[in-house]
């Protein structure tokens, strides 16, 4: 992206006529228009526009195949171009659809610890500021907490979707995030009828075959929670499945396999605030399970525990046909997202990483480049805003009404053969 000279739209569908647009030029000058997809390394097609009295060229364009091009605009007799604009054309069934950023791990004093940390409205306002515009928050066994944050953002009037959510933990042997269930899922499995449910589901289980000699009785607490937070609307995330405590993985490996072959699961911490081996493992395991044909959403969550830990570390990129947390969910079920990271083998924020198909991470790359830098400079305006009223007696009503406007035009530019609201983000109640 280069800022001297702005350029819209920034996505496209593929074989549509699309109007762009490049402000800040020399007014009334012609350029010539030279256009390379990034696949071919050569230009393809060549046409002039003319800057009008203000500096700004419109001129139709047409991309024919999905990928990111290359159109540099080149003065009369220069050498080199003016500026290199570009554009990502996209294929049918993203076309429609709105890039968001999420995290579905988040941690706040409810779940102690010994980073400074915060309350949920906090933490969820922290993440409107590092650019996210759907998050969870999923204290230890705890429901209450992402209810106390859904309110807090309703109450600000902040333009971030916050869904239900719950870290569900099992003495030593799993993680399993609880998103968008109804109640707090590990009240229910504390009581006597769940024991109950879950030695008949041990002993159903004991007399068939499971994942390298798991036993029922192994199994079946990780599967109850599974099918408990589906019969309350919720979504299984597994959580770090390469996490290594007490000198050994905190997950048996057996489990997650299981979980797989029973195809349950609706989707997989693949990278989280574990060592950088452990993520690599995490991907290594995921690549195997898709060699085997198995197909599971991914998503890169921080597991933050406070203000100095990995809040955006680790995030989700997604694509949503409609913005809201049901949105959100199905975008995931559907495998419209990818697992983003910042951080490498010796610190944090080394370079931006992505990983899932291969499609959605050139996508996902591309617009860590063109267009959340634009989205970002927002979001901290909201961010700044809201911590205004939260702390204080300041009512930026008015003011954040306006920021949702601005995102609402930006989305409208950057990506025109949207189908979805273009208001990106809205307080969940």
């Amino acid at each position: 992206m280069d800022p001297r000279y702005p350029s819209y739209p920034k996505a496209t569908a593929a074989e549509r006529e699309t109007a762009l647009a490049v402000e800040h030029l020399e007014p009334h000058l012609a350029y010539t228009v030279r256009a390379f997809p990034k696949k071919q390394r050569r230009h393809v097609w060549e046409r002039t526009v003319r800057a009008d009295a203000l500096g700004r060229a419109e001129w139709p364009e047409t991309f024919p195949e999905p990928g990111e091009y290359l159109l540099d605009l080149i003065a009369p007799r220069a050498e080199r171009p003016t500026t290199t604009i570009r554009i990502f054309a996209l294929a049918d069934d993203l076309a429609p659809r709105l890039p968001w950023r999420g995290d579905f791990h988040i941690h706040t004093h409810y779940s102690g610890g010994s980073q400074p940390q915060m309350s949920p409205t906090e933490f969820a306002v922290r993440g409107r500021e590092l650019g996210l515009d759907v998050l969870a928050i999923t204290d230890h066994d705890l429901h209450a907490p992402s209810l106390e944050a859904i309110a807090g953002v309703a109450r600000l009037g902040l333009n971030l979707v916050c869904l239900m959510g719950e870290e569900v933990s099992f003495a030593d042997n799993w993680h399993m995030l609880a998103i968008g269930a109804r109640c707090g899922i590990t009240d229910l499995f504390q009581t006597d009828a769940t024991q109950a449910e879950v030695a008949a589901l041990a002993a159903s289980r004991s007399e068939g075959p499971l994942a390298g000699g798991l036993r029922g009785d192994e199994y079946a607490p990780v599967r109850w929670v599974v099918d408990a937070i589906h019969r309350h609307g919720g979504h299984a995330f597994l959580a770090h499945p390469y996490w290594v405590t007490r000198r050994g993985f905190h997950l048996d490996i057996r489990l997650y396999d299981q979980l797989m072959a029973d195809g349950v699961l609706d989707g997989v911490e693949l990278l989280g605030d574990v060592a950088y081996e452990d993520n690599l493992l995490s991907v290594a395991h995921y690549q195997g399970l898709l060699a085997q044909g198995y197909r599971l959403p991914v998503l890169g969550c921080s597991d933050t525990h406070g203000t100095n830990h990995t809040f955006g570390c680790y995030w989700t990129t997604l694509w949503v046909e409609e913005p809201s947390g049901e949105g959100t969910l199905r975008a995931i079920q559907d495998s419209y997202s990818v697992a983003c990271s910042t951080v490498g083998p010796t610190g944090w924020h080394e370079g931006l990483r992505a990983y899932g198909a291969v499609r959605l991470v050139e996508l996902a790359l591309y617009l860590e480049r063109e267009f959340f830098p634009l989205h970002d400079a927002l979001c901290r305006e909201e961010a700044r805003l809201a911590l205004e009223m939260l702390f204080g007696d300041a009512d930026h009503s008015a003011a954040l009404a306006a920021c949702r406007a601005r995102m609402t035009m930006l989305y409208q530019r950057c990506f025109p053969s949207a189908t979805a609201p273009c208001t990106p983000c809205l307080p969940a109640v």
